[in-house]
């Protein structure tokens, strides 16, 4: 049967506040890839974009689907990712 861990549920002790996130994705030097969905939990506030940091190479990429794109568009998240992590044919 499906379980999780009861911990999820608890109120987070420790949240990021905007201040902190943006330093620590501006610290990142790496490639990063945001794929997130139309129907999804960031898209519902009408400012994400705006709230997203200045992150160096970040690329955001907005598919059809709500919040387990993974699961639900797999097929189009690979094809975002493949790039990211090279051709392995």
């Amino acid at each position: 049967s499906w379980t999780f861990d009861l911990r999820l549920l608890l109120p987070n002790l420790s949240p990021l506040n905007e201040a902190i996130l943006n330093a620590v994705l501006n610290n990142i030097h790496s490639p990063l890839c945001f794929i997130l969905g139309n129907k999804g939990i960031v898209v519902t506030d009408p400012d994400y974009r705006q709230k997203m940091p200045q992150t160096k190479n970040l690329e955001i990429h907005e598919i059809s689907g709500g919040h387990h794109l993974h699961l639900d568009e797999a097929e189009s998240v690979a094809k975002i990712l493949i790039p990211y992590f090279g051709d392995a044919s």
